[in-house]
């Protein structure tokens, strides 16, 4: 994990910026690559999550969207729930079945 000498935290991977590019040109399967290979080196990075979560979505592939969707609401479990992504992650979970609980940082489907 490099660091910037002036900054305090980890420097955003080139992989991650490919995929939000990528997602930004339409091409959502090649994001989806991007954002996994990035996941490799830092696997609970969260915009990464969210990355590939978005990306996953937007190329149809619903397992994989939930997948990474259900880790970024753990990784926000105990919070407040506010961050658009987090908002965004659970919208997309109810809409397919999950229910989310931030306190516990689970998605569960509904009975």
């Amino acid at each position: 994990m490099e660091k910037d000498p002036v900054m305090p935290g980890t420097i955003i991977s080139a992989r991650q910026l490919l995929g939000e590019m990528l997602l930004d040109a339409e091409r959502p399967r090649e994001a989806l690559e991007a954002f996994e290979a990035a996941l490799k080196n830092e696997p609970a990075r969260y915009w990464e999550l969210f990355g590939a979560a978005q990306a996953a979505e937007r190329a149809g592939d619903q397992e994989r969207a939930t997948f990474y969707y259900t880790q970024l609401i753990r990784q926000t479990q105990g919070t407040d729930g506010t961050r658009e992504s987090t908002k965004v992650a659970s919208e997309f979970l109810a809409q397919h079945g999950f229910f989310t609980t931030l306190a516990s940082g689970r998605a569960r489907r509904k009975p």
